[in-house]
């Protein structure tokens, strides 16, 4: 089976979707942020 088809979006992320975590993560929008997980992978580690 392929990966995107277990995915709740049906397609696989994009490097810029990666990228808008890190760069919220590190933006001062975050800084009430800590000792978490995030994880992009469209829910696929829920599945």
């Amino acid at each position: 089976m392929e990966a995107a088809a277990e995915t709740t979006v049906d397609r696989l992320g994009t490097a810029e979707e990666v990228a808008e975590l890190a760069g919220f993560l590190l933006s001062e929008r975050a800084s009430f942020v800590n000792g978490s997980a995030h994880y992009v992978d469209g829910a696929y580690s829920a599945v």
